[in-house]
């Protein structure tokens, strides 16, 4: 309304809590940060504290329950569970029938019960499941235990580097397990896609192709074709917009 300018400083939380916490306060104490906005759960959970000492508010894209009724935070939504339940009834439909589900510890226990409860629904039976740290090297034994139970596939609930570890063991082992998992992870980081056993992995793009405008506009910026990752951002724009505002 008064036309002021806000400048966004964004750092790199890797989805820990133990590193938002240190971004936190570097955002509010030397970038004098009027808001944090953050994503998944475990950082916001470690943030509002530090929002809360130092006046800052902590705006959440998250849908855990753990995390509502804490004081100087607000949430402003979900960011995954559709499109795990969208990648489940994709791979049903090509003939998957059964997932191992590899949980990363760094996600909270309600992310994991509700990736274990689509998959759960979506199956028709409960899917075996395995629980690594996040702050392994090292999956083997999880995807040995997986691999017992002959999945169809394997579902990784992970992110980054954790998504390489995945894929590096699979090949090690030589599993012919497909996999089943958003696109974003598949994209993320680029050299999961060329591990042999993750060729022909089944969840490449079983999102909603981007809306037509979207599109055009990546082209003019000669972003080259919009996809999932374009969609992404282009919502956070709109998020950080409300999120201002509401500041």
């Amino acid at each position: 309304a008064n036309h002021a300018k806000i400048k966004i400083v964004s750092l790199d939380d890797q989805a820990l809590a133990a590193p938002a916490v240190v971004d936190t306060k570097q955002l509010i104490k030397v970038n004098h940060a009027i808001g944090i906005i953050t994503t998944y759960n475990d950082p916001p959970l470690a943030q509002y504290k530090i929002g809360q000492q130092l006046g800052a508010p902590i705006i959440a894209i998250t849908n855990d329950p753990a995390i509502p009724n804490k004081p100087n935070l607000y949430l402003m939504g979900s960011l995954f569970t559709n499109e795990e339940a969208v990648s489940f009834n994709w791979a049903k439909s090509h003939g998957v029938k059964s997932v191992g589900l590899l949980f990363a510890n760094n996600y909270t226990a309600y992310d994991i019960s509700v990736w274990q409860k689509i998959a759960d629904n979506v199956f028709g039976s409960p899917q075996a499941s395995q629980t690594f740290d996040a702050a392994s090297t090292d999956v083997t034994t999880q995807l040995q235990a997986l691999q017992a139970k002959s999945p169809d596939a394997i579902s990784p609930l992970a992110s980054g580097s954790l998504i390489l570890t995945v894929a590096q063991d699979m090949a090690q082992l030589k599993m012919t397990q497909k996999i089943v998992t958003d696109a974003g992870s598949l994209n993320t980081p680029p050299q999961v896609t060329t591990m042999s056993a993750w060729n022909g992995a089944i969840a490449g793009v079983p999102v909603m192709n981007p809306t037509k405008w979207l599109n055009s506009a990546s082209l003019a910026a000669k972003l080259g074709p919009a996809s999932i990752n374009t969609e992404f951002a282009a919502n956070a724009v709109y998020l950080i917009k409300a999120a201002v505002e509401s500041l």
